[in-house]
């Protein structure tokens, strides 16, 4: 498990030529079709492993999207929100990586709230198994990603600072 992890790690940063995409998307434009394009993208940058009969390349391919998905999402974030790109750092674990490119700033240090760390930690463990449970109708998919949605997008919830009562 290790070793996977220290796969995943590896493979957070995307190619700086990547950025650019980003600049030929209006400002306003939704982030998802951004993201769409952007991870479309990928493949003229990792060109060498799109044999889809072998399994080495849907390997690598599928370590180079679990790593590089957060990034761009984050990325796509920054750029629709008029702020700096936040790149991956090794030393954090995925989901603090992960926050850390949502939230933070190049300006201040950012400190991770570890109880919102655990919660979003659980929520990315349970949502391929929920999707699993739920195919081919993805009911259980709201709930989750109207709880990462909400810890994101609201600036008045105690992300870093004291947990509310209710997740005490």
């Amino acid at each position: 498990m290790q070793e996977f992890e220290g796969t995943i790690t590896m493979h957070t940063m995307v190619h700086d030529q990547l950025t650019n995409f980003f600049k030929g998307f209006r400002r306003d434009a939704h982030p998802m079709a951004i993201m769409v394009a952007v991870v479309g993208a990928l493949s003229a940058f990792y060109h060498d492993a799109l044999d889809i009969t072998s399994k080495e390349h849907r390997d690598i391919s599928a370590i180079r999207l679990i790593a590089k998905v957060p990034t761009i999402v984050a990325m796509c974030h920054k750029y629709s929100t008029g702020l700096p790109f936040m790149y991956p750092q090794n030393k954090l674990n995925y989901v603090e990586n992960f926050m850390r490119m949502m939230l933070a700033t190049p300006c201040d240090d950012f400190v991770p709230n570890p109880v919102l760390v655990r919660a979003l930690d659980r929520i990315l463990f349970f949502m391929p198994i929920m999707n699993k449970m739920h195919q081919p109708q993805p009911s259980a998919w709201p709930v989750p990603v109207a709880l990462i949605h909400t810890f994101v997008s609201r600036p008045e919830l105690p992300v870093f600072g004291r947990c509310p009562w209710w997740c005490q």
